[in-house]
Formats: structure tokens, sequence, C-alpha cells
């Protein structure tokens, strides 16, 4: 529990499509982002984690979040690597990626925006994480941008297709537990969180301004003054 939250603490990313060029676009108008940049498909970095491996190839630069590069989206989409490891709900990494690294067809002048299914659909499972920790679900997630599903847009995972009933179960068991873990962490003062953080070099408690990378290293900017819980060698400073 100590691993992810200090990981939320320091949180506040088909196929053969060629190469082109298009007026800008990022998909619906309502989604309020916009850039100089003009719309380009790209190869999805091997560095980008959160979708390497995601299901396709190439996507859109800029993509639905209005991020020009694809180093600027790998550094923005860093972000969110914890709450995808949270599990909160099946089709997170598929939302995130629909929007950090938005899919990119030839058949297509722009890219696909999420469904508003999918994006409610992850909402609701994953609220509860991110409020046991700390974060509200974020204005630029808002669900009411994205359409309704009556044009293109990517929709959510059926959840019951291609997985056996044991499967199906396994998997509520283990979205229960994480959820249940993260909820128990409401009642934690910060004298239990700096005993379980008792076995780490160091804990610090902040409201970050931005996060980006710095070659390997990760660059945290708070938005006002940090507070040290715990440091190696030393006590608390309050």
């Amino acid at each position: 529990m100590s691993v992810y939250l200090l990981s939320f603490v320091l949180l506040s990313r088909l196929s053969h499509a060629f190469d082109a060029v298009a007026p800008v676009h990022f998909g619906p108008p309502s989604l309020g982002f916009s850039s100089s940049v003009r719309s380009v498909c790209k190869p999805i970095p091997v560095t980008l984690s959160l979708c390497d491996g995601i299901g396709y190839r190439r996507m859109w630069i800029p993509n639905l979040l209005g991020h020009d590069t694809p180093k600027e989206v790998q550094q923005q989409s860093a972000a969110w690597l914890p709450l995808v490891s949270k599990l909160c709900h099946r089709d997170t990494r598929k939302f995130l990626c629909s929007l950090f690294a938005p899919v990119c067809l030839p058949e297509l002048s722009g890219p696909v925006s999420p469904c508003r299914s999918l994006c409610e659909a992850v909402r609701d499972g994953c609220v509860p994480v991110m409020s046991a920790f700390g974060f509200p679900w974020p204005e630029m997630f808002n669900c009411s941008r994205f359409p309704s599903g009556t044009e293109l847009c990517i929709p959510a995972t059926d959840q019951q297709a291609g997985q056996t009933e044991e499967e199906v179960r396994h998997e509520e068991e283990l979205r229960g537990s994480v959820i249940c873990d993260a909820c128990s962490l409401a009642a934690e003062g910060e004298s239990d969180i700096q005993e379980n953080f008792c076995g780490s070099p160091y804990a610090l408690k902040m409201r970050l301004g931005s996060v980006s990378r710095v070659g390997v290293d990760l660059q945290l900017v708070p938005l006002a003054q940090s507070r040290i819980l715990r440091w190696e060698g030393g006590g608390a400073e309050r």
C-alpha cells in the first residue's frame, strides 16, 4: 500500500498508417484543446510506457489533449501509470491512450475520441481509488466532452466477452480488493503514514504543479512548500 500511496502522492499518457499531414484536427471541438501544430501520424515510441504495446503502432500528434510532441506526451502520461497499476477498471489504459496516443488510421483525417460511455465506465471505476488518495477526476477528462455514441468513437470493452465465468469472478474479486485497500487509507492519519514508510529512505507530502521527465529522472515541481514526513537518519519535519 505504501508503494502505491507514494506513487499517487507524487501524481497531482491499427497498424500501418502512413505518415500523413492534415489540417489541425483534435476530435470534437468540445474537447477544448488547440494547437498551432499541424496533425501528423507518428510511431508510438517504446519509451511511452503507458501505451507501449496497446495494440496499434501509430498515433496522432498533436493528441486529443493538445500535446505537440511525443516527448511531451511521454512526460505528461507518465503521471497516470500509478492509476493503471491500481486496476480500478479494465479499460483505464485504453481510455487514457485514446487521449494521450489516439490511434492513427489511414482512412481517417484525424483522431477518434473515446466514447462517453467508455469515459464514464473508467471514471466510475477509478474515482473511488483516486478519491482515497486525495485526487479528484480531472476536468480534462470531463465525460460530457466526448461523443455519446451516435458518431465514430472508441467504445468500452464488453466485460463478459471472451471470458469464462471463473475469469470474470477473479477479475471482480481483484478489482474489489484493490478498491477496498485504497479506501481503507481514508482512516489513516499522518502518523500511520509515517509508520508505513519507516522502511523507506524518505517520504514526503506535496501538491504538484507539474511532472516532467529529465533523462531517466522524474522532475516534480510542487505548488507549495512540501512537507517531509520522514528521511533516512532523521526525524520528521513539520
